[in-house]
Order: structure tokens, then sequence, then C-alpha cells
């Protein structure tokens, strides 16, 4: 009777470690993978609830709760603008992914597979950047992605598999460092200034961290600086013609530029452009401060400011955009509610790491770290509305919780001859 129920819980983990590779390889294969592994991964859970191999944890609870929290504002935002569906479904779409983590819960993946796919999809993303930049490289179209929320992506995997660096496996730990070396150098390529400054912050946030909230060694710790180190020198040795170095000192003079005289129009760019949408959300928030205008209606009044020229001459054609911030999306659009529950929705899986962090200490560190870089991510960009970047967030979030939640092995006691 035990072998047999050993043979079906070892076929049972097989199972939930093939969807997590899937789910992990798909991930930045082609535009649309991450939708496949999500989907292949939900199927496996589906038929495991058909099988009534599913273990519901509080955690669960937690996070159903903080979701469809996250979730109610858009539905309110929908109803203001008659028509904005893809933002609810946007914010939405970790809800199936619960069924998935109620699957892992139960049938928890073989941790070195997890993370040498997620290496491993780090590795793809290089080779596809690669033969981007032969072929010609183009922001706009980067292989079919958009390419901010990609990068974005990339920095959540790089900062999943960071904390897998103390691995005693030689080979996971190898493929480990490729995959984040190769990770940086494709945020490096791509010119993204928000998912590089994200990446530096993780690495930093993750040398000065307390001791008992990550298992490494100082070969490890050596290890770290010394990548963080080369690193820099490759950017550096560069020079000032590195595009990515160029478009970090461009930001930062326009930045002072603009605040010195915000009434200037002598200069358009990409910062002054943010700081010009980010001064019309403020507006709109002082306007209807609790549930916002609702997308569509924010456009329109956006459209009224510029008008009125509280908005720079250059704005014209950017009043229809969204905000470029997770946090002044939310605040334009959803008012005060609304950013509360994007709060909401960083800090509470954050609560649930922390609290059984000594349960699976490595996913604990892993999921933290996931949250830090959205938490950086969504200053410039809007990481939890840009499909491949929000998916990414659900997936790793849902993975690290349901492998830090305890699942207790129901005793068989043997029948009575």
């Amino acid at each position: 009777m035990n072998t047999t129920l050993n043979k079906s819980q070892s076929k049972w983990i097989t199972t939930s470690t093939i969807g997590v590779i899937l789910c992990a390889l798909l991930l930045f294969l082609y535009p649309k993978g991450y939708i496949l592994g999500t989907v292949i991964l939900l199927v496996i859970s589906i038929t495991a609830g058909f099988y009534k191999k599913l273990t519901w944890h509080k955690n669960l609870t937690l996070l159903a709760i903080t979701i469809i929290i996250f979730t109610i504002p858009h539905i309110i935002s929908l109803i203001q603008a008659s028509g904005d569906i893809s933002s609810v479904k946007k914010a939405a779409r970790g809800i199936p992914l619960l069924l998935a983590g109620a699957f892992l819960i139960r049938f928890k993946p073989k941790q070195q597979f997890v993370y040498a796919s997620f290496s491993l999809s780090l590795i793809i993303a290089f080779i596809i950047m690669v033969n981007e930049q032969m072929t010609g490289f183009n922001r706009a179209n980067y292989a079919g992605f958009n390419i901010n929320p990609l990068m974005i992506a990339i920095v959540a995997v790089m900062s999943f598999t960071l904390p897998n660096i103390h691995t005693n496996n030689i080979k996971l730990r190898i493929l480990t460092y490729s995959g984040l070396i190769l990770g940086a150098t494709t945020i490096i390529m791509s010119e993204s200034k928000g998912a590089f400054l994200a990446l530096l912050t993780v690495l930093l946030i993750f040398l000065c961290m307390p001791s008992n909230l990550k298992r490494v060694s100082k070969k490890a710790y050596a290890g770290i600086i010394c990548l963080l180190v080369l690193g820099s020198i490759a950017v550096m040795s560069i020079g000032t013609n590195n595009p990515l170095v160029s478009r970090v000192s461009d930001a930062s003079r326009n930045f002072i530029t603009h605040i010195e005289n915000p009434n200037s129009d002598e200069k358009e760019s990409s910062t002054s452009i943010r700081l010009e949408l980010w001064k019309g959300a403020l507006v709109l928030l002082s306007e209807k401060p609790i549930f916002g205008y609702g997308t569509f209606p924010a456009h329109k009044r956006m459209g009224e400011l510029y008008d009125e020229g509280y908005l720079a001459k250059y704005m014209g054609k950017y009043t229809q955009t969204h905000f470029h911030s997770m946090y002044f999306q939310a605040l334009g659009n959803r008012g005060l509610f609304g950013l509360s529950t994007v709060i909401l929705l960083l800090l509470i899986p954050g609560y649930i790491l922390l609290k059984h962090k000594l349960i699976n200490p490595t996913y604990s560190l892993s999921g933290l770290l996931v949250i830090i870089s959205y938490i950086v991510t969504g200053i410039a960009d809007v990481s939890l509305s840009s499909t491949s970047a929000s998916s990414t967030y659900f997936v790793l979030i849902l993975l690290c919780v349901s492998q830090v939640s305890a699942y207790k092995v129901e005793a068989h006691p043997a029948k009575a001859k």
C-alpha cells in the first residue's frame, strides 16, 4: 500500500516539475509563450483536481483576497470607462493560477530543476537578443515583444534565480551564474534604463540582506561581487558611446533640466514626457481622489489639460497613453483606492514569504527579490499592467508562496486484520 502511494506521489511530483519547467522555458521563447506555459500548468492542475490531488492553504486564501481587491478598482474603472475590459483581464490573471498554487503545495516540484529551467529561460532571452542585434535591433519590436515589459520580466526571473547561487550542485551553480550574466547582458543590450536600475537595486539589497534571510557562502559573496565589478568594468569600458550609458546620462540631465525649468518646451525626452504625465496624474487625483476617472475618461481629461496649456506643447500626442508608472497609473485612473490595491499586491505576498521563510528560505528570498524588482521597475513603467510582466509576477509569486506553504501528509493507518 505504501509503495503504491509513494509511486503515485512520485509521479505527481514529476508532473508538477515538468509543468513548471515548461512554464519557465516558454516564458521568453516567443511572444505568447507565457500564455501557453500557464495554460499547460493550469491543465495539469485541473487534472490533479479531478483526481482530488489539490491542497488549499490559508496563504492562497490571503492571496486570493489580495488579487480580488486588486481587481475591484479595475472593475470600477471599467464601469466608468464603459469598455476597458482588458485592464480587468490583466488584473485578474492571477486568479486562475491559484489553482496551480494548490497543486504545487501538494506536490512540490524539484527545486533544482525549477531553478535550472528559469536560468535556461534567461539564456534563451539572451540568444534571441543576440539574433535581434545581428538582424538590426529595434526597440519598438524585439522579436514581437514589447521591450520594456519583457525586460521587467527578465529582471524578475533574474531576481528569482539569484538566491540559488548557494547551491551545492556545481552544474546548477554554473547554469545559474550563466543565466544571471547573460540576463544582465540582455538588459544592457536592450538599453532598458528602468530594468537595469531594478537589477542593480536587487543585487545591492541581496548583498546587504541579513545572513538569517539567506544561506550564502563566502565564495558565493565573492562571486557576486566579482560579477558586479566585472560587469561594471565591461559597461564602463565601452565608454559613453554605449547606448545604455548614454540613455542613463541623458535621463539624469533631462530630469534636472525639467525640474529647473518645467515650463520649457525646448527638449522632448522620455524623462520629460514621464514627468509631464505624472504632473497630469496628480491633477486627476486632486479632482477625483478616491476612485479616479477610469481609463478612457482619464485620457480625455489629460487632453483637456493639454488644451488648457497645463502640459508642455510636445505632449499633444502623449495624452492618450498610459502614465508610464505603475503608481501614477493607479492614481490617475483609479485614485487612492487603486494605488492602495497595488501596494497590497506587493506587500501581502512579501508578508507571506517572510512569515514562512523557515519552510523554504531559498524560495522565500526569491519571492522577496522579485517583489523588490517590481517595486523599482514600477516607478517608471506600468509593470503590473503589461501582459508579459504581470504574468511573470503572478507565476513567480504563486510558485514562491506555494513552496513556503507547509503541507502535512495525512496518515493512512493500516487496516485491522
